[in-house]
């Protein structure tokens, strides 16, 4: 019987851990919910709390107060009454009464003459009658508290909210994110001036060269120079589109120690087969809502993603955005946490890395799988710093463009064809040959992607600079070894570059000529090329 499951001592580790994922604190309720529809209000706070129960009665027969009490483990009492407890006090108090009226009329006239339950405010629960009881307050007291019944509120239906307004108390539904703005197509350039007005210092090309990545393949990694801006980008653009800030952006730092999935994902507790301990940063709860809404965009954003070995504690996501599969979580499902999960297409995962001693490379599983936009800072960048020197103000980009992330979101599900002429198709199937030489090809998933990314960029970038840094972002980056090795692969991928007749590599110190066709490729071919020599060894990576 339901009943008896909704008897229950209150977990308060449980607790703490889903009340800090559904909502802020707010102790007083004095609030303003701007994309919410109210459903009940009313002065006196009885009389509301017992037209909430009303109204969630007529949502799924108060199913989900009685998963709850499942949840937090319940035992049953020597009463039939459903009891949760507070937050900060005891004994547990009790607010709800199955009972017949004779027996609610028995209960006040021998429980010391005091009214404990309202003989009028009755509902239907589980076939059954409920009485709402009269203990409520406004203030911790020992009593029931508006606060507290917020709060479980935001674990049973995290759908709805209470507030306190000018005096009166009011259920309110939180909206449909479709309904909340007015959606407008995608904009790049309004992108680039969210961006550009926070005084960060990006050029036009690098912010369309990461939204469109994004948008072909949601998994990007920015590569570079520590404090050149990788980090903040990834930050304000998500930012940008998102209308919800802490609830669609997830900024982890990954540890040096991070061996498993963990960290990331949590784990079932080892010692209590019906709990499962969710990690404090946030992602899985992320993940949860990036699948409940599919419209809007999600971004997880690992920073220095190569502190550790990136397969020990991302190989889950690494196999999960190709097969499809969902990622296995434990056995035990709840409200809380499913027995498994998807990574949706609307979630996008944006790894930063540094190239020094203290980092680890990728190996080609990982790059096989992201566009890698690597970060420089131009002569003319650091002279218009050092020039200028304006404060930034990133609040400023916040939800500027989140009109349009519906949009966003729709463009990175589109599949649609790209025709190539013969002689692109024929240019890239000589990069592929070069590569092939030195076991460095790649497959059909990495020419899919390509043609993605060039379709979705070309109208801004131009067809030549599309396939450009296509060729940079995804050909170059499994591009490493020793001189001996690569020594004439990257004099013929030098030569690719350029339409007809380029000078030879070792006399040339820049890519500059009139008849280069992919100018990026070619820039860092030949910045490798100088590695090589100087070294005897390189890589796309750069320390």
């Amino acid at each position: 019987m339901i009943m008896n499951n909704l008897i229950n001592r209150f977990d308060k580790k449980y607790f703490f851990e889903n009340f800090n994922n559904n909502i802020s604190n707010n102790s007083t309720l004095e609030t303003t919910q701007n994309n919410s529809t109210e459903i009940c209000s009313d002065k006196t706070l009885c009389n509301f709390i017992f037209k909430v129960f009303c109204e969630l009665e007529k949502v799924d027969s108060l199913k989900s107060f009685n998963q709850f009490a499942i949840n937090n483990k319940c035992k049953k009492d020597t009463a039939t009454t459903i009891k949760f407890a507070t937050l900060d006090f005891e004994p547990l108090i009790s607010i709800l009464l199955i009972a017949t009226h004779d027996e609610i009329i028995a209960r006040n006239n021998t429980e010391s003459k005091i009214t404990r339950w309202f003989e009028n405010k009755k509902f239907s629960f589980n076939n059954n009658l409920a009485y709402l009881s009269t203990q409520w307050q406004d203030k911790e007291n020992g009593d029931l508290t508006i606060d507290n019944f917020s709060k479980y509120l935001a674990i049973a239906y995290p759908n709805y909210i209470i507030e306190k307004k000018d005096g009166s108390y009011r259920l309110l539904k939180k909206q449909a994110y479709k309904n909340i703005l007015s959606q407008s197509p995608f904009s790049i350039t309004l992108i680039i001036e969210a961006i550009k007005s926070t005084n960060l210092i990006y050029s036009d090309e690098l912010i369309m060269r990461f939204a469109y990545s994004l948008m072909a393949k949601p998994f990007v990694i920015l590569s570079g120079l520590a404090g050149s801006g990788k980090t903040q980008l990834a930050l304000t653009f998500a930012k940008c589109l998102a209308e919800n800030i802490n609830e669609q952006v997830c900024t982890v730092s990954v540890g040096a120690d991070w061996t498993n999935r963990e960290p990331l994902l949590g784990y079932p507790n080892a010692l209590n087969q019906e709990e499962y301990i969710k990690p404090e940063n946030g992602v899985l709860d992320l993940l949860i809502k990036a699948n409940e809404n599919s419209t809007k965009p999600y971004f997880l954003i690992l920073d220095e993603m190569n502190m550790s070995v990136v397969e020990r504690y991302f190989a889950d996501f690494l196999s999960s955005m190709e097969s499809g599969e969902k990622i296995k979580l434990w056995t035990k499902g709840n409200n809380n946490v499913p027995t498994e999960i998807s990574l949706p297409k609307n979630l996008y995962i944006i790894g930063t890395i540094n190239v020094d001693e203290t980092t680890y490379m990728f190996s080609p599983k990982v790059l096989d799988r992201a566009n890698v936009i690597e970060f420089k800072v131009s002569e003319d960048e650091m002279n218009s710093f050092l020039q200028e020197q304006k404060p930034i103000n990133k609040e400023i980009a916040y939800s500027k463009c989140a009109n349009m992330a519906d949009d966003f979101v729709n463009k990175s599900k589109e599949n649609n064809d790209l025709e190539l002429d013969s002689d692109i198709k024929n240019k890239l199937l000589e990069f592929f040959k070069a590569l092939k030489s030195v076991n460095s090809e790649f497959g059909y998933r990495t020419l899919s992607e390509m043609f993605r990314y060039i379709l979705l960029s070309k109208n801004d970038l131009g067809i030549y600079n599309s396939i450009d840094t296509a060729i940079l972002q995804k050909m170059l980056p499994k591009l490493h070894g020793s001189k001996k090795k690569l020594s004439k692969t990257i004099d013929t991928l030098w030569k690719l570059c350029y339409e007809s007749n380029p000078k030879d590599i070792s006399n040339d110190s820049d890519a500059k000529q009139d008849n280069i066709l992919y100018k990026e490729s070619a820039d860092k071919i030949l910045r490798m090329y100088h590695t090589m020599i100087d070294n005897g060894f390189t890589s796309f990576a750069e320390a």
